[in-house]
């Protein structure tokens, strides 16, 4: 069960994946790791502090 006010998971899929990961990053301190799809990479995103993967920045592409 997850805890109030916490993130459970949330996929965005996007035209700018690498700018919107860039975004989450820099604002709320996310860190990403990168999720090889042949071509181009999806990303995994942390929460800063807890390091636990909390969503996916997907690029509007592919089997998305």
């Amino acid at each position: 069960m997850a805890e109030i006010g916490s993130i459970g998971w949330m996929d965005l899929t996007v035209e700018n994946a690498d700018a919107v990961r860039e975004f989450y990053s820099q604002v709320v301190g996310w860190k990403s790791t990168g999720l090889n799809m042949g071509d181009y990479e999806d990303y995994c995103m942390a929460e800063p502090g807890t390091d636990k993967t909390v969503s996916g920045i997907c690029h509007a592409r592919g089997g998305n």
